[in-house]
């Protein structure tokens, strides 16, 4: 009996080890990522509390919350910044369950062709954007 105890012990705790280091790491599939940040403004003055998309032409999209200031910081993933390198397409949109003091505009809203794109290259981003309420 103590046997099957201490086996199914040390398993639980081969497991627990097992997972550990398997979660929070890079994946084998995750692609190279440059760091991304940046200022939005609307009609001049920062946006604040929308979300900025970025989207690939393949692959998970990133996004970023607009903070106080208007400025953003991409997560690909949870603990993991920045955005798949190469060409993405950007929109807007709002925190579930959030009203915005100061609406998107539809034509600059996430799933619609809004125009605004930027090539993300390895190492440091920045890409700033100046929307227009009219």
């Amino acid at each position: 009996m103590v046997s099957i105890s201490r086996f199914s012990s040390q398993f639980l705790l081969f497991m627990i080890i097992f997972i550990a280091l398997g979660c929070g790491q890079r994946g084998s599939d995750q692609p190279d990522l440059g760091y991304v940040q940046g200022t939005v403004t609307m009609d001049g003055k920062p946006f604040v509390g929308a979300i900025i998309v970025f989207s690939p032409e393949n692959g998970r999209q990133s996004a970023g919350t607009l903070d106080e200031n208007g400025k953003y910081e991409l997560e690909y993933m949870h603990h993991s910044k920045g955005a798949k390198l190469g060409s993405h397409t950007i929109g807007f949109g709002t925190p579930t369950g959030e009203t915005l003091a100061v609406p998107i505009p539809k034509k600059y809203l996430y799933g619609t062709e809004t125009g605004l794109k930027a090539e993300v290259k390895p190492g440091n981003n920045s890409f700033d954007f100046s929307l227009k309420s009219k």
